[in-house]
């Protein structure tokens, strides 16, 4: 093969190095050569035209980019307080023991706050309502121990206090709670008018507070009193130990009418731990 290029070949070199430009439907258009530079670049024209309304510039994406930021350090402080939420939920959940779970070594707990309150009162407006601890001046919790105070309780037997004669001739005082109270004293003032025949203190207990039954203890066997034993008037105090729920005082006259008379007056009932 000689170095001489023959006119077909020429001819196909030159499609090797221009493109045919169509600017008819029907393929004909003209043909135009591609350009390099001395280093063989391809020179390329860069057409630029108008953005379509709404596009994205330079200064939209800078501002969704400044969005996404806030948004980041917005989903940064969530997590945060959702590992907040988190761990105060076991905190909680570690504060709060089932029923009959047994006790383990430091387990937690909220601590239980009282109110101070030298003398015992209600702090709830309304019987169900929720109420505080109370305590005392020196931080003792104050409690009830089914008894309406501490220690002692004195109780007036107004029921008792009266002139018997033709009628009545008999009476039963109140009944008094006597849980929680080992001993008590019964008071009274005994007066007498002309001669009725006698007057008898009966003290009765009940350990269901329905079924009632005589204190047999020493005296109380036969707490009586004649016309005679009372003479110009009877003040006394009798002590006895007791151990029962209820009790209640219980007085009968003989021999009464209408001139006859005891007079009963003063009658208190005593108990104490």
């Amino acid at each position: 093969m000689s170095g001489r290029v023959h006119q077909e070949d020429h001819d196909k070199l030159k499609c090797l190095s221009r493109i045919l430009v169509n600017t008819a439907k029907d393929g004909t258009g003209t043909y135009l050569y591609l350009l390099v530079d001395s280093d063989g670049h391809l020179q390329v024209d860069v057409l630029s035209s108008a953005l379509p309304t709404d596009a994205a510039t330079e200064t939209t994406l800078s501002d969704i980019d400044g969005s996404l930021d806030n948004i980041e350090a917005d989903a940064d402080a969530a997590a945060t307080h959702l590992a907040n939420i988190h761990n105060s939920l076991d905190a909680i959940e570690e504060a709060v023991s089932r029923e009959d779970a047994p006790h383990a070594n430091r387990d937690y707990g909220i601590c239980v706050f009282a109110v101070r309150k030298d003398t015992a009162a209600a702090l709830a407006g309304a019987d169900g309502d929720y109420i505080p601890f109370i305590t005392d001046e020196n931080g003792k919790l104050w409690v009830n121990p089914g008894v309406e105070q501490v220690g002692s309780l004195a109780t007036a037997l107004t029921d008792l206090d009266q002139v018997y004669d033709a009628d009545p001739t008999t009476d039963v005082s109140a009944v008094v709670d006597a849980d929680g109270y080992r001993y008590a004293s019964l008071s009274y003032e005994i007066d007498v008018a002309l001669t009725p025949t006698d007057i008898l203190f009966e003290v009765e207990v009940s350990l269901d507070g329905t079924n009632y039954i005589k204190l047999m203890y020493d005296f109380l066997g036969d707490l009586r009193y004649t016309d005679t034993a009372v003479g110009t008037g009877v003040e006394e105090t009798l002590s006895f130990p007791i151990a029962c729920s209820k009790i209640r005082v219980r007085v009968t006259c003989t021999g009464t009418d209408a001139t006859n008379t005891f007079t009963v007056d003063n009658c208190i009932l005593y108990l104490r731990n």
